[in-house]
C-alpha cells in the first residue's frame, strides 16, 4: 500500500464502479444492510474467514514465543485502498508478554500484550507511536461505533482490541475499527488503515500438489469489455496435513494481465470439504486502479449463506479428482463479485469456469521412511542445495525419506 494519506469521507466517494456500469446485467441481488453494524454481523455470520496462505491451525500455543511469526492478514479496509496483506508479530519480552505487530505502511509499529494463560493478544487503544518512517507523527486508536453501527470520530474509550487465539488464528472482535492516523483528536484526520472484520493466520508451510489451467470468464467481463478470456495457469497449494482445502496463487491472472496491472491477485482458498458443494470464503480481487476500479471482493455462492446447504444445485462449484488430475468445475453463476463501496452482489462468471491441474508428475510424493526426526534440507529446482530459502521461493524439501515441492517464507 503506498503512503498516500486520503481523508476517510473523500477516499469512500471517490471510489468508482464505472466497470460495473456496463455490467449491471449481472447483477444478482442486494444485500440486506442497513448500516454499518448490521453489515459487519452479516459478514461475521456468513463468511467463514480463511486465510488465503494459513491452512490448517495446530494444538493450542503453549509459549507466548509461539506467537512469534508472520501472518496472513484478513480484513476490511473501509478506506477501500490497496492494503497490505501481511503482519509481523515479534515477542519482546516473554515475561509479560509484551509484542510487536508490524508489517504497516512506513515502517509502523504498534504494540500488544499476549496472554497465553488466557488465550488473548491485546492491542492497546491509543497509542503514540512516534514518528514513522516518513517523519510524520503516527497513532493507533479504535474508533467509536455507536448501537446503530455507527462509526464515529476520533478515538473511543475502549482500553483495547482483544484478539482470541485459536490455534494458529488470531480473531478481533468484527466491530473494533482499527485506526491509523496522524492524531486521534482530530474531527477529519487522514488515515493510512481503517479496518473491521480483522483476523490474523499464522502462514504455514504449503506443498505445491500441481499446475492448474483456468478456462473461462473468471470474473473477466466484469472488467474487460470486448475481449475474450484465455486459459493461463496457476500454482495450487496445500497446507501439510490438511486435506481440505487448496490454495489458489493469482487466481486472476487473466484479469489482471487484461488490465495492465503488474503483480499478483491476493490468493485464493477453496474448501472442499463437501466436494460436490465446494466453498470459497470471501477473498479481496484487490483491483484498485483508481477512477475505473475499485475494491472487490469474490466469494462463491454457497459462501453467501449460513448453510451452505441451501446452495441450489446448478450454483455449486464440485471438486473430482482421479489418478490423473483434479478439476474444480465452477458452474455458470456460482461466484459472487462484490465492489466495497456498495451493498450489491453480482454474478462473477458468466461462463462455466474449469481449474484443471495434471497430477502425474505434478507433485513430489513420499517414499517413506521416519521423517519425524531427520534434517531438513532445501534444494533449487535446478537441484543446488539452498541454505537460506528467500520467501516465496518454490523449492524441493527433503527430510529423511520424504521429498516434496514447497514455498518458502
Amino acid at each position: 500500500m503506498t503512503m498516500r494519506k486520503i481523508y476517510f469521507a473523500a477516499a469512500i466517494a471517490a471510489i468508482s464502479c464505472s466497470s460495473m456500469v456496463a455490467g449491471q446485467r449481472y447483477q444478482a441481488q442486494s444485500l440486506k444492510i442497513e448500516n454499518v453494524k448490521a453489515e459487519l454481523s452479516s459478514v461475521a455470520a456468513k463468511v467463514e474467514t480463511v486465510s488465503a496462505k494459513s491452512m490448517k491451525a495446530p494444538a493450542k500455543a503453549e509459549a507466548v514465543t509461539d506467537l512469534n511469526g508472520v501472518y496472513d492478514w484478513a480484513y476490511r479496509n473501509l478506506l477501500s485502498q490497496a492494503s497490505p496483506t501481511e503482519l509481523t508479530i515479534t515477542v519482546t519480552d516473554e515475561a509479560t508478554g509484551e509484542a510487536i505487530i508490524s508489517g504497516f505502511p512506513a515502517g509502523v509499529k504498534i504494540n500488544a500484550i499476549i496472554d497465553v494463560a488466557a488465550g488473548t493478544v491485546s492491542v492497546p487503544n491509543k497509542q503514540d507511536l512516534g514518528e514513522d518512517a516518513n517523519g510524520d507523527p503516527t497513532y493507533f486508536y479504535l474508533r467509536p461505533v455507536s448501537d446503530e453501527g455507527n462509526i464515529g470520530t476520533g478515538a473511543s474509550d475502549a482500553e483495547a482490541s482483544v484478539g482470541t487465539i485459536t490455534g494458529n488464528t488470531i480473531t478481533f472482535p468484527v466491530l473494533d475499527v482499527w485506526a491509523i492516523g496522524d492524531s486521534w483528536e482530530a474531527t477529519q484526520p487522514l488515515y493510512w488503515c481503517l479496518t473491521y472484520a480483522n483476523e490474523l493466520n499464522k502462514q504455514t508451510e504449503k506443498i505445491l500438489v500441481g499446475i492448474g489451467t483456468v478456462s473461462g470468464d473468471f470474473f473477466f467481463n466484469m472488467f474487460v469489455e470486448d475481449s475474450e478470456p484465455t486459459d493461463y495457469e496457476v500454482e495450487v497449494y496445500k497446507g501439510e496435513g490438511d486435506d481440505t482445502k487448496l490454495l489458489v496463487k493469482n487466481p486472476l491472472k487473466g484479469v489482471y494481465q487484461a488490465l495492465g496491472f503488474n503483480g499478483e491477485s491476493p490468493d485464493m482458498i477453496v474448501d472442499i470439504t463437501v466436494p460436490d458443494n465446494v466453498l470459497i470464503p470471501e477473498f479481496s480481487l484487490g483491483i484498485n486502479g483508481g477512477d475505473a476500479h475499485g475494491l472487490y471482493y469474490g466469494l462463491s455462492y454457497s459462501a453467501n449463506s449460513n448453510d451452505i446447504s441451501t446452495t441450489p444445485a446448478a450454483n455449486r462449484i464440485s471438486y473430482e479428482e482421479t489418478e490423473d488430475a483434479i478439476t474444480l468445475t465452477m458452474p455458470y453463476h456460482s461466484m459472487f463479485l462484490w465492489p466495497s463501496n456498495t451493498t450489491s452482489l453480482y454474478y462473477g462468471n458468466s461462463t462455466v469456469v474449469t481449474i484443471t491441474i495434471p497430477l502425474e508428475g505434478s507433485a513430489v510424493k513420499v517414499i517413506g521412511g521416519d521423517e519425524v526426526n531427520a534434517p531438513v534440507e532445501y534444494y533449487n529446482l535446478q537441484g543446488m542445495r539452498v541454505a537460506n530459502p528467500a520467501a516465496g521461493q518454490l523449492l524441493i524439501k527433503k527430510q529423511g525419506e520424504k521429498v516434496e515441492k514447497v514455498m518458502a517464507f
